[in-house]
């Protein structure tokens, strides 16, 4: 089936032929479109039920192997982009294209996000005015990137957050210009974005709270992280910074 736009079911013309664009009914349907939604309509799918499936997807981009947002997609030379590192490649399965949704009968919902849901009578409202109605909801959305708070500069031109292809587009885009980069946080997208950051020549410094880079990971994850780890410049809170032990923890 064809993807729907974020522009279908604008009109409130109510003669059959708007209904019929505004109104979808489906057995199962899944809300969020990043990796959960992908493997998991990847599983409908050879289950001989991808016709019964719907997916409701923030993105304008079809389900995509979220984690090389930090990697590839960031290298100056030759980085990865769409639809290269579509769901489920990474796990060493077809890549999910336009062509196979329609193949296999899922319906997908670019750019569109729920704005409402009515659980008892399994019906949920999105942005474009549609009403979908279901047997099984899957909610598939993840979690958002923590951010500063706007009186940490949190929302200054030059701040750049990593959670979908958008932003790291963007990040791309304002590391071909930067004369400095600094990164907050020492998990893995931190030290990945440091890494790339630094093939650019911007040479980052890693800011973290913690003693030393990958807490909470078991010592083998952190020696995988070397590389990384070698090419960024770790230094303590900057006063400033101290605030960030007030906020909750990252996703």
């Amino acid at each position: 089936m064809a993807t729907t736009s974020a522009s279908t079911g604008e009109s409130t013309d109510t003669t059959a032929e708007t209904t019929s664009t505004t109104s979808l009914a489906k057995k199962i349907v899944v809300v969020g479109g990043g990796n959960s939604a992908g493997y998991f309509a990847r599983a409908v799918v050879a289950a001989g039920r991808g016709a019964d499936l719907c997916i409701v997807a923030g993105e304008n981009v079809l389900p995509y192997e979220r984690p090389a947002l930090s990697k590839a997609f960031l290298h100056k030379e030759s980085p990865a982009r769409l639809p290269g590192f579509h769901t489920s490649v990474g796990g060493g399965g077809e890549r999910q294209t336009q062509e196979w949704y329609d193949a296999n009968g899922v319906e997908v919902m670019l750019s569109t996000r729920v704005t409402a849901a009515d659980l008892a009578n399994k019906t949920l409202t999105t942005d474009t005015g549609a009403h979908i109605t279901y047997d099984k909801l899957v909610v598939a959305t993840g979690c958002s990137a923590l951010k500063l708070p706007a009186a940490m500069g949190g929302a200054l031109p030059g701040v750049h957050y990593v959670r979908d292809n958008a932003d790291a587009l963007a990040l791309y885009d304002a590391m071909g210009s930067a004369k400095k980069a600094v990164v907050i946080g020492g998990g893995y997208i931190g030290l990945e974005c440091a890494a790339s950051l630094a093939t650019w020549g911007l040479n980052p410094n890693v800011v973290l709270m913690e003693p030393h880079t990958m807490v909470g990971s078991g010592r083998e994850t952190r020696m995988r992280h070397r590389a990384y780890t070698a090419w960024a410049r770790y230094e303590a809170p900057a006063a400033p910074l101290t605030q960030l032990n007030h906020l909750p923890p990252a996703c």
